[in-house]
């Protein structure tokens, strides 16, 4: 027996510090001097000093995962990558514990939901959160039970086979009117379809002259407001499918939304407008002209609009000239001209945006507002001072925001 296992196995007896210095010194100038045993002794030393140093980095790393996400949340992937460090230099507890806590909050696919082919476009979730409605580059729009991945409903899009214009088209917009039993979509078939969510029973189908970009429902269900590329938009009341306001732009219509008290419509076109319409008065009150003169040759583009919660204000987020972002916002509380909101500052809401604007999307409170834009980033700003307060970076262009304040 190797009078010096005990040794090995216990640490606590190990050289370290300067005896450790020392007996390396001299058996690097003295090597006969030392036996096998009394070199393994010293090489298992320095081995055990080496683990202790790697432990301590794993261990600094690991706190720092830890501190990095507390104090930012949104910086996920940065503390997962401190702990995968942390691992790599030691497997201790607390990086075993810092990378097992980040893997569990890293979102985890719960089903697959596939269209035959190609792209999906779009998503919705249902209001009680059960159920998704998905949109596809494969001419159909779907729902599914997000539990268990069945598929629930199936809607092919297009046109009657006797009716001029594509045959079948790709479906640009999907949404759930509020009680969650109805479903609109629409896309490149220049219809679009209002059926029942469960069963894809079609109740309504209103066409259009072209594409269809966009729908939103009235909050109590009874209308249904449609954005076409023929440059119009279009109100319908579901119940006897017809047409009763058409608003007619200059330019492609990108974006429809209702207010939450269903007083307003609100749409966004290529030609640089936004037209609010009453929907108690049946008449467009306001007209949002983003040119600041008869002498601006820019092209102004509207690409999103959305009320706050309360019906406040109005934002709208777009692209000036080729490059440039739109991000502003508009006070609603005189009906018959609606106030922009003037910010000071060129990285909150205000015309000096980098990019353009895809989305918008108010907090709950109707505090903040994001914005997705074509540098590849969200951003998040403070309502009441346009300041912006975060941003957060995507890996391609980011060309929508779902349930960002959950």
């Amino acid at each position: 027996t190797n009078p010096y296992d005990f040794l090995l196995r216990d640490e606590g007896r190990l050289l370290g510090g300067r005896d450790l210095e020392d007996a390396e010194h001299w058996m690097v100038e003295r090597p006969l001097d030392f036996n096998p045993e009394q070199q393994d002794f010293i090489m298992f030393s320095r081995k055990a000093v080496e683990r202790q140093q790697q432990a301590l980095i794993a261990r600094q790393l690991a706190t720092q995962a830890e501190v990095l996400q507390n104090q930012k949340t949104h910086y996920l992937q940065r503390s997962m990558l401190l702990a995968v460090e942390a691992m790599l230099h030691f497997p201790c507890l607390e990086a075993d514990q810092a990378l097992r806590s980040r893997l569990a909050m890293f979102p985890r696919p719960l089903t697959l939901l596939p269209h035959s082919t190609g792209h999906v476009h779009a998503v919705a979730f249902s209001p009680d959160g059960r159920y998704l409605a998905t949109a596809g580059s494969d001419c159909t729009a779907c729902v599914w039970e997000i539990t268990s991945g069945q598929r629930v409903a199936r809607v092919p899009h297009g046109r009657r086979l006797h009716d001029s214009g594509p045959l079948m088209g790709e479906v640009n917009a999907v949404v759930f009117n509020a009680d969650g039993q109805y479903v609109a979509s629409a896309g490149d078939g220049q219809i679009a379809y209002v059926w029942k969510a469960l069963s894809g029973e079609i109740v309504a189908s209103i066409p259009h002259k072209a594409v269809v970009d966009a729908v939103a429902f009235s909050p109590d269900g009874h209308y249904l407001a449609t954005a076409s590329r023929d440059c119009t938009a279009r109100i319908w009341d579901i119940a006897s499918d017809a047409e009763i306001a058409c608003l007619t732009h200059d330019g492609f219509v990108n974006a429809v939304m209702f207010s939450q008290d269903g007083h307003y419509l609100a749409t966004g076109s290529d030609d640089g407008t936004s037209q609010v319409w009453d929907t108690f008065g049946h008449e467009v009150i306001v007209r949002i002209t983003l040119k600041e003169s008869a002498n601006d040759q820019k092209q102004y583009t509207v690409k999103a609009v959305t009320f706050s919660p309360d019906g406040r204000y109005l934002a709208l987020g777009g692209r000036k000239g080729v490059l440039d972002g739109i991000a502003m916002l508009w006070d609603t509380s005189s009906r018959s001209q609606f106030e922009r909101i003037e910010f000071s500052g060129t990285d909150g809401l205000s015309y000096d945006h980098k990019a353009g604007v895809n989305a918008l999307a108010f907090s709950p409170d109707g505090r903040f507002l994001a914005t997705a834009n074509e540098d590849w980033m969200a951003h998040l700003c403070e309502v009441a001072t346009g300041r912006q307060l975060q941003r957060f970076t995507h890996e391609g262009f980011y060309l929508s925001i779902n349930d960002v304040y959950a």
